[in-house]
């Protein structure tokens, strides 16, 4: 009996001096925070001078987690951007000067651990609609409308004609004498300017009444039913102006 107890003693002591001896491996995952959750995003202020407002978000507090990242992202942005990093102790944050419209926030955990930083995964992307005065021209040099409408504009120049925005109006001018010079200074009788105003409302309804287009104006302005003007210049004199609401 005692020659296995003492076997047995001096296996389990190996066993012991096999374990010590082995490397210390802890996985980055171990270190990682867990997840953040959004408790709330409020507007706090309203500046109407500036038509901007104070947007104040809050989270619950992540164990272990020595930071967090605020990021935000509006509707007129390409992408997402840092608010700010904030400490462990931090529970909120205020987000000053947020246009109007359509904001959304999301917030992850950070840990240092020796000099390393390792990050959580985002939280639920939270959205909130500021509602301002809004702006068309602003709302089509989003996400790279400014762009598109240079090169409309180039393909266009050659019949003469030209889009432009200003506030919330959108203008089209047509010159017929770059088309056929004999129209130069050509002025339209009644008739022709009644079917030209409604040929040009049916091309609003049909270029701008889509879905998509509805949504651009009312995230980019946090209004339900934004309003734009359409206007139709012909040889410099206005044909017609057409109030739209997608």
């Amino acid at each position: 009996m005692k020659k296995r107890t003492i076997k047995g003693l001096i296996v389990a002591l190996i066993a012991a001096l096999v374990v010590t001896m082995m490397p210390l491996t802890v996985s980055a995952a171990s270190y990682k925070p867990g997840k953040v959750k959004i408790t709330s995003v409020k507007v706090s202020a309203v500046s109407k001078k500036n038509n901007t407002a104070t947007l104040t978000v809050k989270w619950n507090k992540v164990s272990k987690a020595t930071g967090y990242e605020v990021y935000a992202k509006h509707a007129t942005d390409t992408k997402w951007y840092r608010v700010k990093k904030v400490g462990r102790f931090y529970r909120g944050l205020e987000i000053k000067k947020t246009p109007a419209g359509k904001m959304q926030v999301k917030v992850r955990a950070i840990r240092k651990v020796k000099g390393k930083v390792y990050r959580g995964k985002f939280s639920v992307v939270k959205t909130k609609f500021i509602t301002g005065k809004w702006n068309l021209t602003k709302a089509m040099n989003a996400n790279g409308g400014k762009k598109e409408l240079k090169k409309l504009n180039n393909n266009l120049a050659k019949y003469g004609a030209a889009m432009s925005f200003s506030g919330n109006t959108c203008t089209m001018t047509y010159k017929l004498e770059k088309m056929e010079p004999s129209l130069d200074g050509y002025v339209l009788n009644e008739e022709e300017k009644k079917e030209l105003s409604q040929d040009f409302k049916d091309y609003i309804a049909k270029a701008y009444g889509g879905k998509k287009f509805a949504i651009l104006l009312r995230d980019c302005s946090g209004v339900k039913k934004p309003k734009a003007v359409f206007t139709l210049k012909l040889n410099g004199n206005q044909v017609c102006s057409y109030s739209y609401v997608p």
